[in-house]
């Protein structure tokens, strides 16, 4: 998967679907900290429940925006108290909910091996 592009280029992520984020043979390509956007399509009454599949060997931050406008939009999502940010550790999986309509996940460094997959 590419690094971030510009706006307009979020895949939309429907119930059931699965999605991958990165690969990290094109992150450590590409020197790729920051995902390309996914885009979550409305959910009528509630927020959608997320299932974050991180293969890599690089720790995941997931990030949210209300707009899919720049990368420099996109702020981490953080836990219910607002302090912490939602991080997924390599070579684990979390699940979350996200009132927001796009999503990207960042690294420190790129990743160089394994794959980053969002599930809906």
């Amino acid at each position: 998967m590419p690094a971030y592009g510009p706006a307009g280029t979020a895949t939309l992520i429907a119930p059931g679907e699965t999605q991958p984020l990165i690969n990290a043979v094109d992150a450590t390509a590409a020197n790729v900290t920051t995902t390309n956007a996914i885009g979550l399509g409305p959910t009528a009454g509630f927020n959608p429940t997320l299932t974050l599949v991180n293969g890599t060997n690089q720790t995941a931050t997931v990030a949210v925006a209300a707009l899919d406008t720049a990368s420099s939009a996109y702020q981490p999502l953080t836990n219910a108290d607002g302090n912490n940010a939602i991080t997924c550790p390599a070579s684990k999986a979390i699940t979350f909910t996200c009132a927001a309509p796009f999503l990207l996940c960042t690294f420190a460094s790129a990743p160089t091996s394994g794959l980053l997959t969002i599930c809906r």
